[in-house]
């Protein structure tokens, strides 16, 4: 039985529709973000307080801080990561 079901799924044709989400360019090449292993003091001095702040949740304990342009997030109060908010590509912003 489990033969036969295997075969007629294999005979059976496989279609596929193919999806295209145009990607964003990440944010402006030229803009600096903080470097990992940097405090929450040192992000503060050089950027100012964010918009946001999102307080830490998890074991390790992970904030995240929005400013206007990228995000930035925290283990306890060391940057581990900062990704650029996407801008819509050319295409994208005529269609809209």
């Amino acid at each position: 039985m489990k033969f036969w079901i295997l075969g007629l799924a294999l005979a059976l044709p496989a279609t596929a529709d193919t999806l295209r989400v145009p990607l964003g360019q990440q944010g402006d090449p030229d803009l600096q973000t903080p470097t990992r292993g940097s405090s929450m003091s040192q992000v503060a001095v050089q950027l100012g307080q964010p918009n946001r702040i999102d307080k830490a949740v998890g074991d390790p304990p992970i904030a995240t801080w929005h400013y206007p342009e990228f995000r930035v997030y925290f283990e306890y109060d060391k940057v581990i990561h900062s990704v650029k908010r996407p801008t819509a590509d050319r295409a994208t912003q005529q269609r809209n």
